[in-house]
Parts: structure tokens; sequence; C-alpha cells
């Protein structure tokens, strides 16, 4: 039987978690998310554990993954495990290049990482992927 996400993460290594993770960085690239933290001044002072592109693409992959298992530990495991897969975890993870000697936070350091980017690169990140569905005066458009 296929794994739809429904049940929680995948088996170690499922190609599908990194392909939805190329999804992410596709629709989503770097220098998006990175202009999208500029405008909402949400980029961090001093380096984390948790930089605030991370903490995006994390909030992100909370859409994708859902069901049992899929505490946020979990996610954010599956999320940078997809992102090495890429070489796009370069940067990305303080502690060394490529996310070497870095370690996964623990949940409440992952809520509060949310809270302390907010709502409003989110927004604009589905703001810019939905864009305009019609233009005024086009039937249907309201």
């Amino acid at each position: 039987m296929g794994h739809d996400g429904s049940e929680g993460l995948s088996p170690e290594g499922w190609l599908p978690d990194r392909v939805t993770v190329g999804v992410l960085t596709r629709v989503y690239p770097p220098e998006l998310v990175d202009r999208v933290l500029d405008e909402t001044d949400t980029v961090e002072v001093r380096p984390r554990l948790l930089p605030s592109r991370l903490v995006v693409y994390f909030v992100l992959a909370l859409w994708l993954f859902r069901g049992r298992n899929c505490g946020y530990v979990q996610v954010l495991s599956r999320l940078v495990g997809g992102l090495y897969f890429q070489r796009r975890a370069v940067g990305l993870a303080a502690g060394g290049p490529d996310g070497v000697g870095w370690s996964l936070p623990a949940g409440p350091s992952l809520a509060r990482a949310r809270a302390r980017v907010g709502t409003d690169p989110v927004r604009m990140l589905f703001e810019h992927a939905a864009g305009p569905v019609g233009v005024d005066g086009q039937v249907g458009v309201f």
C-alpha cells in the first residue's frame, strides 16, 4: 500500500519525502524566502540554531506532513534531511558546513522559533505563490 502522508512520516530515507522538500524549495526558493524575511523584518539579528529561513521552511513542511507521528521534531528531521540531500542545507542550519555538528532542537524550541518569526513571512509567501488568478473585467473574476 502506498504512503500518502495521512499516517504520518514515511520510513527513513523514503524518496517522496525528499521530493516533497524539493517541491518546497522549487516553489519557494531560498532567495525568495530571504527577500520575504527582509521585507517583514524577521531576519535573525544573531546566529541561531534555528535561523528564520529554516523556520519558514519548517512551517511549510508542517502543512505537508500530517497525521500520527508527525511531531515538530520528526517533521524538522525530515525537512533537514531532504534539504541536506538536495545540498540546500549549506548555510541553512548553524553549526558547521552542510549542518555537520548540528543537532535537532526540542519541540519547545521549535514553538518559540515559530512565534519569533510570526505569520507575516508565510502570508507573503502564500500571496506570492497564489498570485492573481484572473484580471479585472474577466468573466467570473470578482
